[in-house]
């Protein structure tokens, strides 16, 4: 979704997305970019999230 990357998208408004969709679950993944030196570092967030409580079941981290 567009909306996350503008911080306008929290867990809450994504749960009320699920539902409207029918969905038991969302997997949210956030992205964003550093740069050392000639390089640039990838860094990944997903959230698994249940959609009947708007909780994070669990977060995954990767950087790339």
């Amino acid at each position: 979704l567009a909306l996350g990357q503008t911080g306008l998208m929290t867990e809450d408004k994504l749960a009320k997305i699920g539902k409207m969709t029918g969905a038991t679950h969302m997997y949210n993944i956030a992205s964003s970019r550093s740069r050392s030196g000639p390089f640039n570092t990838d860094y990944f967030t997903g959230r698994l999230i249940d959609i009947e409580t708007g909780k994070v079941l669990t977060v995954d981290s990767m950087e790339d």
